[in-house]
């Protein structure tokens, strides 16, 4: 998990992180009994190996931690009734990606651990286009990886 000091942010900045920690608590703190649960009744199963179990179970917890992780802007996106400004070709980009790897997780053979984590980004993006959809859209909060271009906007502008 990443920390991120809260000293030089501002009011709105430090309140995302804050409700960005809170969200990674509160998905772990559900869904952890579930993987624990999991990980009993996998063992139940026949595996080739031990090395079989391992590396099933491991891919398994790696999954978990990657919803977990794409659930806070979920609930970010909640706490504040707001999204945050994604340009529709970056949205577009998004949604062509979560297409892709959709029609890849039906057509080629995976095991079914791997198709679902392909599905479970799915059902997080329909969560934040959903989100979109009902709350405004706040141009003070920029979405990842898009600082440059509200730089190059504002600079356009002045």
């Amino acid at each position: 998990l990443k920390f991120t000091r809260l000293d030089n942010k501002t009011a709105s900045e430090a309140e995302t992180i804050n409700y960005d920690m809170i969200a990674i608590k509160t998905v772990l703190k559900y869904l952890s009994p579930v993987m624990v649960l999991y990980l009993v009744v996998a063992g139940f199963e026949e595996y080739k190996s031990v090395y079989d179990y391992v590396i099933t179970n491991l891919s398994s917890i790696i999954y978990f931690i990657g919803f977990a992780i794409l659930c806070p802007q979920l609930f970010i996106n909640y706490r504040l009734k707001s999204v945050e400004a994604l340009p529709w070709r970056a949205l577009c980009y998004k949604f062509s990606s979560t297409f892709i790897d959709d029609i890849f997780a039906v057509v080629i053979r995976m095991p079914l651990s791997s198709r679902l984590a392909c599905f479970r980004d799915d059902i997080v993006f329909f969560g934040l286009c959903y989100q979109r959809w009902i709350y405004k859209i706040d141009e003070s909060r920029v979405a990842e990886g898009q600082d440059d271009i509200v730089q190059q906007k504002k600079k356009k502008k002045e």
